[in-house]
């Protein structure tokens, strides 16, 4: 799969998130949105292990996870 559609499914996935974390904050005690919550995190989360797979740390905080420093041993966003 080509990044672009990559960072397409991480976009997609976490405005979901910031949508229902927005929701929320006025009906705390939905569980369907707790559930779809938990769902548009799940798929996020895959999504990025997806994308660091194929093209290496998204973001400081993934490098974190990983014993090794490799921000220029993969290519760049725009390469």
């Amino acid at each position: 799969m080509p990044n672009h559609e990559m960072m397409k499914q991480i976009c997609g996935a976490s405005f979901a998130v910031i949508d229902i974390q927005l929701f929320l904050d006025t009906h705390p005690a939905s569980r369907a949105a707790k559930e779809a919550l938990n769902q548009a995190l799940k798929r996020r989360c895959e999504a990025v292990c997806n994308y660091e797979a194929y093209c290496g740390p998204l973001s400081v905080d993934s490098e974190m996870r990983t014993s090794e420093y490799r921000w220029v041993d993969t290519p760049w966003p725009w390469e």
